[in-house]
């Protein structure tokens, strides 16, 4: 599942998000 969100987004909580901009591909804790 991935979001459409960025790190500096609360909601970016999932990895592997390459459609969406801001997304390293990396998980936010």
């Amino acid at each position: 599942m991935v979001l459409r969100t960025t790190k500096k987004d609360p909601n970016y909580k999932f990895w592997g998000c390459p459609r969406y901009p801001g997304c390293d591909g990396k998980l936010a804790v």
